[in-house]
């Protein structure tokens, strides 16, 4: 693996038989947490946890601007984000950036969301128009 800082943008470039990746120093700060948490470090996996929820809860905002979806919905998607990063988090490759890993997990989350949710419309009941709203079938 090939590696150099440049000081000047303060970003990390690797090569690692993958095109050039950026990343910054804030993301290999978390990736070193997230390293040491895989090791079984408690505190460097609670660090990482509380640096990097608001930028997942974020994502998972866009996210769901993106789609359509409702705002409310984000919570529920960085709520599954988080388990899955703490179920899978040995299955992240150590000598990749994480950023990629992390935005995966949320598209992937976001798409089960989008899912579970179906293709529904709600519309109020008053907008029916006559004769539309059928009696239920056990009422005949």
């Amino acid at each position: 693996m090939i590696s150099f800082h440049d000081p000047g943008n303060n970003f990390l470039c690797l090569n690692v038989g993958f095109p050039t990746v950026k990343q910054s120093s804030r993301e290999e700060e978390w990736a070193d947490w997230l390293r040491l948490a895989i090791d079984g470090d408690a505190q460097a996996y609670n660090r990482f946890l509380v640096a990097v929820t608001p930028y997942l809860r974020a994502m998972a905002r866009r996210r769901c601007s993106q789609f359509g979806a409702p705002a409310s919905e984000a919570e529920d998607v960085l709520q599954e984000v988080l388990l899955s990063i703490h179920l899978k988090r040995s299955t992240w490759d150590t000598s990749r950036p994480l950023g990629p890993w992390l935005s995966t997990i949320v598209r992937n989350k976001m798409i089960d969301s989008l899912r579970r949710r179906g293709r529904h419309t709600n519309v109020p009941i008053g907008e029916l128009p006559t004769g539309s709203i059928r009696k239920p079938c056990w009422r005949d």
